[in-house]
Parts: C-alpha cells; structure tokens; sequence
C-alpha cells in the first residue's frame, strides 16, 4: 500500500537505514497514457506482493518520470521486477548504499551493477533527482550519491565488454581499422595517433548513434589480471597529470592515451566522464560474434 513520510527527517533515517528499491513503469517509448497505466499496474502488483510504496517523481535526462519507492524489498526481486516493466535500470540501496543497476536495452539482457555509492545529497538540482512529497505539504528534492563503478579496479571477475559493427563475421577487432566501422561521439573528432577500439560495458546502454549503424555485435571478455584498465579520472598512477605537465599544462589526449599504453595499459575509461560505460583498447582483440543486428 501506500506510504508517505511526515517530514525529511523521517525520509532522511529512512535513506541512511533502510532497505528500499527506485522502480519505475515509466519508458520514453510510450505515451503519457500508456506510462499512467503502467504506472498503476506496477502500484497494484507491489500490493499483490505485500511491499509498500512511495510516490517519487524522478527527473533523469531532464525528463520527469513516475517513479516507487519500494520498501523492504530485496534486489533480485528488485531487478525482476525491473525486468517485467521492460526497464533500463533500477536503484537499489540498502544501509545507505545504493547501487545503479542497468542493462543495454528495453528488452534483453541482465541489469548488473554500473554505479554505486553511500547517502544522499538535498539541494536544488537542475537534473538526476527525485522529488519526494511529505505529508507536512513540503517536498523535498534528493539525490544520491553514486558513481560510476571502476573497472580498473576490477576483481578477479571478467569484464564484458561489447563492440557495434557494420561488418559480420569478424574475428577480432584491430584498432588500426579505427574510423572505418561504426562512429560513436569519441570518433566524431577525427582519427588520432594513439588508435583505439571502443566497446561498452555488457548490460549497458550504447550510443544511439552506434547502434543505428551497426549490423552485428561482438562480445570480448578481459581477464582483469592480465588486462589492465586505466581510469582516466582516478589517474592512480599520475599518468594524466605527468603528460599534461610534460605539454605545458595543455591537454592532449593522444599524449595521454599514449603515457598510458606505453605503461602496460591495454586499454582506458573514464569514470567520471559523460559515457562511463564505454571503454577503448589499443590492441588486437579476439572477438565472438554474438548475433545479427539486422
């Protein structure tokens, strides 16, 4: 059933101690009536399954979205549900940690962990947040606090990543052919001289313009141990800030990338940047076809 907190006090113990999921029904591809009618069926089944709820109005890319606070409940049954509203993402947080779950589109594949974080901020964001109503009559504005996941500082799990081509059948991918395949937002400003080949992070959500391009993708997987990422943003080893300083405080991203494949890097990311998920290699890959686009 329904729940609404008193005051931000109430909310804000809440945040920091309790077990809670963000879902939502709401998708861009649908109309206004069809995302209040999902909306509704998401409230009835959380009923059916005995979770109570808050209403949140989320706003995530500037657009405003009905979201749930689901109280109590677990993140597989968190992720599962995601999974039947057909949606890109959940939140879920427990103990004041929160973790972002996404997967790469509407219909298929597993929603894993992208970022992650401890408490919440309040303030007068312009976008990312959720509008909680209170029952003295104010709202209060909340956003917590996650970061993109690392990969340099990966275990010893496998990292998955997938490459978007216009060609089939290949068998690895060479980044001396860079510029020839399908362009994403990096490729955009020309070919450089340290060549990479990009690929997003498995269960995230590619570049449109990626995808419309692309007939075939591939599926790699690195061993962590044996194929080092560097995080541009963490900058763990200073490479960033010494190539930098050796070009008289200007940035260069080819003096950059090269510093940092001239250090046994395989391949860099940014966490930090507007497409953490993406990540780029400087060498020959072996690659599985996963299946055709079209």
């Amino acid at each position: 059933m329904e729940q609404h907190f008193n005051d931000y006090n109430e909310l804000n113990q809440h945040l920091k101690t309790k077990p809670f999921a963000m879902i939502s029904a709401h998708r861009n591809d649908f109309s206004s009536e069809s995302n209040q009618k999902m909306h509704e069926h998401l409230k009835g089944a959380l009923d059916k399954l005995g979770y109570n709820h808050t209403p949140v109005e989320g706003i995530w890319g500037g657009k405003p979205e009905q979201s749930l606070m689901v109280h109590g409940i677990d993140e597989n049954t968190a992720k599962k549900l995601a999974d039947a509203y057909k949606q890109y993402a959940v939140v879920h947080s427990e103990g004041g940690k929160h973790t972002l779950h996404e997967r790469a589109n509407y219909l298929s594949g597993q929603h894993s962990p992208t970022q992650t974080g401890i408490g919440h901020e309040v303030g007068d964001f312009a976008d990312n947040y959720s509008i909680f109503p209170l029952k003295n009559g104010q709202k209060a504005k909340i956003r917590l606090n996650m970061q993109p996941i690392s990969l340099a500082k990966a275990d010893n799990t496998p990292i998955k990543l997938i490459h978007y081509s216009h060609k089939e059948g290949l068998k690895e991918i060479n980044p001396e052919h860079m510029g020839s395949g399908v362009h994403g937002a990096e490729k955009k400003r020309g070919i450089p001289d340290v060549k990479r080949s990009f690929y997003y992070r498995e269960n995230t959500k590619p570049e449109d313009l990626v995808t419309q391009g692309a007939i075939a993708r591939y599926h790699v997987e690195l061993d962590p141990q044996q194929h080092k990422l560097y995080d541009i943003n963490e900058d763990t080893h200073g490479l960033v800030t010494q190539a930098i300083q050796e070009n008289n405080g200007a940035w260069n991203t080819d003096k950059i990338l090269n510093k940092i494949k001239n250090h046994g890097f395989v391949g860099y990311h940014n966490s930090a940047s507007a497409l953490p998920n993406v990540v780029g290699l400087f060498h020959t890959h072996p690659v599985k076809e996963e299946f055709k686009i079209k």
